[in-house]
This record gives structure tokens, C-alpha cells and sequence, in this order.
């Protein structure tokens, strides 16, 4: 129970801890399906060995899960980190627990609650916004759920959201208090120390150096606290004997010989009390347990006194001991041995070592990539090229445009040259996490100019090249200066063209960025039947969900239809296009023609000219093609 006391302490460090980098790479790397105050995640997902215990102790200790979800409670401040509808911020349950059906039906499931308050301020009510139109019962649900709101109105303040622990005076987690409070019907009660095992032997820091050396007297390393077995570890290796006296029965020939120190000098240590030879990385990296370890304990615990079989061929006991193969027990603990002792590579030492010169080359490297993946998106040219290697004489857009920028300034080229593999910040993976970023920005510029205002979306489909069907959105709306916006918001991809999938795609997209579709006033579509149908076309599922969004064909394609229906019924017209496309298509096919072509329009420019039937100024008179 103690363990999982201490377990359980990482889910109240979730919860309250909401700025810290490791819950950041936690949630970017797992996700999270509870909101930012538990740590859960959708079930399934492949999770770390320690962070799949610490999650799975919800299920496997559903006393310790209930008495701390109970516990729990959200303070409102701010009102931004809370979840109007999914966090415990009214009472003992959310409003998702007690109306399902309503959470299931509403636009703004992840909606903060700061958000609400501000618009019940502005509105004088609370205007929650739904798929659809609601049933009778429905609507009894949201009367309900609208006096527990008028009856426990929030009210904000500048401080941040927190998390408010009941069991302790403080408000804090204590693993002591929640394991006092769960065994309290029960004699035990929790220690100063963490009981395990069996009990751990505390060294004080002062007693490094006082340390047991004589092999056969020494404490195995496992019976120290874990905390600080690192250090008992180091005060080993850092402290090796140089002498061992010579031992052994006066009746009997065979004894330690001191010239097996230098055939093992890395390992071999020597017993005066036992009369027995020792292994020190075994013994400062030997486990009581698990598969690989047996036989060990003849080297750690007991020691090894069989002087006969120690140059006995074959079956010498001390190459026995090291292995044949080199993921050997005692392999395995002598490069761990000389990883503790190359202290340079600890992870403490990196950090400290990460100097503020590396930081500001790593900033300069960076921005060199940003921008000129700014430049290539804005000029919509490609980034990679077919051969990218440093051999390369065209290596793409991207890594091109990177090495002149370096040619032009000897400082983006020093960062550029010296810069280690895992940090360069120009490969493919990163060009898209940058150009997401600028997608993810200009989309919430865009969000923040519509505001709570009212807008059109205009949607169409085709098939890209590499044959998958994508769905375009645009959203018109007019700015706060009154003029007329139209912006493109996103391109998604779609399985089908259904209206219904459609319609999901349309949704997922403004939900994900709260665009409130009760605000939609009008959608334009091309004329295909999936998309004006009047019962089940696009048009009409939209129209359902919010009564305002009127259907209008687009005039691109009402245009374009209006064209092909005049010129089939003016037969001047109607002839005059098969024979463009024959002209085209004979002239196009041989480079001859085309430029006699070119030729003959010349002229005929210049004759009009000469005679002035024809204005000439910059940019007019140019020789185009027949595309």
C-alpha cells in the first residue's frame, strides 16, 4: 500500500503541476484523455514500462483510485485550465457524468470555463450551443443543468486554477496521509521510512569513506537504501586496494597467488578474513534475483576458495566466471563499472556542461530554418530534392537555400558546420513540425479575427495527384472595419465523398478551433448531388444542425455552367471551340509551328501598332500561349 501511496503522489504532481516540461513530453507523447488534472490516456495505447504502473494502478487498486478521486477538488480561479463540461469543479460529479446525453450533443465539449462566463457576462445567460435542435426531454435536461449553474454561478479571478487536496489541512498531497487514511481501521501505520523488502541500512555521507573494503565483510550493495546506492557504488570503484596478504592451509600447496591480480586486474579482489577471491563489478552490480544471475553469488556473497580449479584448463574457473560471450553477467557489470566511473557522460554533468554560447547557436540554427521554410511556403515551391546527400550537387529547395545563407555570413555558417546530428533542425520531420506551426498560427490569426461573429463556409473536394480525395474549406465572414474577408482555412482528407463524412470532416474542423456552428449563415457548394440534395445532401445535414445556414450554389460553378449552356445553344459559338481544340492541339504537338505561330502573331502585333489601333505601354502586348 506504501508503494502505491507513492505512486499515486505522480498523479496529484499531474494534476497541480501543470507548467512542468516532463508533463508537457508526457502529454505530446501520450496524449490525454482526462483533461490536464488526471493522467489518463485512451486505453491501448502503448505506454513506457513505469508510466504504464503508475496509470494502471487506477485499475488494479480501485480503493486508492476512488479515495483520491474523491479527495480531489478543483479550485476555480482563472477559469482557463478547467473543462466546462468534463472536470469536477461543481460537486461531486461533472456535468458529463450527470447528463451524458447532453455532452454527446454539444459543440463545445472542450470548451474552458472562463470562456462560458465571459459570454454569460455579455449575453446575461448561459448560451450553450448543440448539433441540433433538442428534444423535449433534452430540453428538461438543460433546464435542470441551468439551476445547478444559477444556484453555483463561478466567480473569477486573476489567480490560476489549482488543485485542492480535502484529506490534508494544507491542501496538499501527503503519501503519509492518504496511507494513514486508507489503513486507518488497520494497526499499521505509515513509517518514517518506506518499509520494503527487507530492511535498508542508511549511510550518512561522511561514511563514504569509512566503507567496508575487505571483500567477505562488506554489506552486499542491495541491503543499502536505493537512494544511495549510487554513491556507495562510486566509493568502491574509486577506492580499490592495492595489497592482499597471502593465505591459506600450511598442510596444503595450493593458495591465492598474487600474479592473478595482474592477469584480472579490473576485477579480482582478495578476502584475508574468507580466504576468498571476489569479483567487484559483479558485486557492486549483482541483483538476488532474475535470469542470467545464477552462479554469481560465488564471486558476491560467499566467495570463490577452489584454488585447484582455478588453471584447471578448460574448466578455468576464473575465465568461467567472465564468460564466453560479452553479454555476460560479469561483462554486463564491468562496462557498467566504467560507465560509473567516466563521470563526463552523466546526465547532471551534460546539462551543466550545455554553456549559453551552445544555447544561442542552437537559436541562430534554428532560425535559419524557419526562415526559409517561411520564404519557400510563401513562394509555394517544393523543399526536397530528389538527392539529398552532401554529395549531392542539387540537394533541394531547402537544404540549397540553408547553404547560401551560410556562404553570406560566417557566423550561420560556423553553427551550420559544427552542428552535432541530433540537433541540425533541417531534416524532413522537422520542415513539417515548422510548417505546422506557421499552419497552426496563421489559422488562430484567423479564428481571432472572426471572433463570435457571424460566417459562410464555402467547401469543395477533388482528388489530388496522388489520387486521395481532400476537402477544401474557405470561411467568408466580414471584419471588424466592415469589408468582406475570405480566407482559406484548411484542407483535410476524406475517405469518401458522402455528405455525411463530408459533413464530420466540416465540423471536426471548426470544432477543433471553437467556431461556434450556430453562427454559420451561409454555405456554398458546387451543384452535385451529394451536396444539394434536399434531404440528405450536405446541405441539408448542415441545415438541420443550424436552421440560419442557407444553401446558395457557388457562382464559380453556376457560371461555369451558364457558359457551356449558352455556347451549345449559339451555334457560332458551339463550332468555334472544336475547332480551338484542334488548332491547339495541332500547333502544340510540334515545336515548328509553334514557333511560326509566334511569328505570324508578332507581326500582326506590329501592324496594328504602326497604324495605332493598338495601346502599347509596359506589360501590354505580350506573347502568351495557346493554353
Amino acid at each position: 500500500m506504501v508503494n502505491e501511496c507513492l505512486l499515486a503522489k505522480w498523479w496529484w504532481r499531474y494534476g497541480s503541476e501543470d507548467r512542468s516540461l516532463w508533463k508537457s513530453i508526457l502529454i505530446s507523447k501520450y496524449g490525454s484523455a482526462s483533461g490536464k488534472w488526471l493522467p489518463f490516456t485512451e486505453d491501448g495505447q502503448q505506454r513506457s514500462k513505469i508510466w504504464g504502473d503508475i496509470l494502471h494502478m487506477a485499475v488494479s487498486n480501485t480503493q486508492l483510485y476512488s479515495f483520491y478521486v474523491a479527495n480531489c477538488e478543483i479550485q476555480v480561479g482563472n477559469g482557463t485550465r478547467i473543462r466546462f463540461l468534463e472536470n469536477h469543479w461543481i460537486g461531486e460529479k461533472c456535468f458529463k457524468e450527470e447528463h451524458l446525453r447532453l455532452f454527446e450533443l454539444s459543440l463545445e465539449q472542450e470548451v474552458p470555463l472562463s470562456h462560458l462566463v465571459e459570454r454569460k457576462r455579455i449575453t446575461s445567460r448561459w448560451d450553450l450551443k448543440f448539433r441540433r435542435r433538442l428534444r423535449v426531454w433534452e430540453e428538461l435536461e438543460v433546464v435542470r443543468l441551468m439551476d445547478k449553474l444559477n444556484s453555483n454561478t463561478p466567480c473569477l479571478t486573476e489567480k490560476a486554477d489549482a488543485l485542492v487536496w480535502k484529506a490534508s489541512s494544507n491542501g496538499m498531497f501527503s503519501t503519509a496521509a492518504a496511507y494513514n487514511k486508507l489503513t486507518s481501521g488497520q494497526k499499521k501505520k505509515y513509517p518514517e521510512n518506506p518499509p520494503t523488502k527487507s530492511q535498508k541500512i542508511d549511510v550518512k555521507e561522511n561514511d563514504i569513506g569509512s566503507l567496508e573494503r575487505d571483500p567477505g565483510l562488506r554489506i552486499q550493495i542491495w541491503d543499502y537504501h536505493v537512494n544511495q546506492r549510487d554513491e556507495i557504488q562510486r566509493g568502491y570503484i574509486k577506492a580499490i586496494l592495492s595489497q592482499y596478504p597471502k593465505s591459506g592451509s600450511t598442510t596444503h600447496l595450493r593458495s591465492f597467488q598474487l600474479s592473478w591480480f595482474k592477469l584480472f586486474p579490473s576485477w579480482l579482489q582478495y578476502s584475508p578474513t574468507k580466504d576468498a577471491a571476489f569479483c567487484l563489478p559483479c558485486f557492486l552490480f549483482y541483483k538476488p534475483c532474475g535470469s542470467g544471475y545464477d552462479g554469481q553469488q560465488a564471486f558476491t556473497v560467499d566467495g570463490f576458495q577452489n584454488w585447484k580449479k582455478v588453471r584447471d584448463g578448460a574448466k578455468w574457473a576464473f575465465l568461467n566466471h567472465i564468460g564466453k560471450y560479452p553479454n555476460s553477467f560479469h561483462n554486463v557489470a564491468e562496462r557498467s563499472c566504467e560507465d560509473w566511473m567516466n563521470q563526463f557522460q552523466h546526465i547532471q554533468k551534460v546539462l551543466d556542461n550545455f554553456t549559453s554560447k551552445q544555447i544561442v547557436d542552437n537559436r541562430l540554427r534554428l532560425k535559419v530554418s524557419i526562415d526559409t521554410i517561411r520564404l519557400l511556403a510563401f513562394r509555394g515551391c517544393v523543399f526536397r530534392g530528389r538527392d539529398e546527400r552532401p554529395n549531392s550537387i542539387n540537394r533541394g529547395n531547402f537544404l540549397q537555400i540553408v547553404k547560401l545563407l551560410g556562404s553570406y555570413n560566417d557566423n550561420v555558417a560556423k553553427v551550420l558546420d559544427k552542428a552535432p546530428k541530433n540537433a541540425s533542425y533541417t531534416s524532413p520531420k522537422i520542415q513539417k513540425e515548422i510548417l505546422h506551426i506557421f499552419s497552426t498560427k496563421v489559422k488562430n490569426a484567423i479564428r481571432e479575427e472572426i471572433g463570435d461573429a457571424k460566417y459562410c463556409i464555402i467547401v469543395d473536394e477533388a482528388r489530388d495527384e496522388s489520387k486521395n480525395e481532400k476537402m477544401a474549406i474557405v470561411l467568408r465572414f466580414i471584419d471588424k472595419d466592415g469589408f468582406v474577408r475570405e480566407h482559406f482555412f484548411g484542407l483535410i482528407h476524406v475517405s469518401n465523398t458522402a455528405a455525411s463524412t463530408l459533413k464530420d470532416g466540416i465540423y471536426f474542423v471548426l470544432s477543433h478551433h471553437n467556431l461556434d456552428i450556430q453562427n454559420i449563415r451561409e454555405q456554398g457548394h458546387d451543384g452535385a448531388s451529394n451536396m444539394r440534395d434536399e434531404w440528405k445532401g450536405l446541405q441539408a445535414l448542415v441545415l438541420n444542425d443550424c436552421p440560419y445556414a442557407y444553401y446558395i450554389h457557388c457562382f464559380a460553378h453556376r457560371l461555369q455552367l451558364a457558359l457551356m449552356a449558352a455556347s451549345k445553344d449559339v451555334i457560332p459559338i458551339h463550332k468555334f471551340f472544336p475547332k480551338l481544340t484542334f488548332v491547339i492541339n495541332i500547333v502544340g504537338v510540334s515545336c515548328k509551328r509553334n514557333d511560326e505561330l509566334k511569328v505570324a502573331q508578332a507581326a500582326e502585333i506590329e501592324h496594328i501598332i504602326d497604324i495605332d489601333k493598338l495601346e502599347t505601354r509596359m506589360g501590354l502586348n505580350q506573347i502568351g500561349t495557346l493554353q
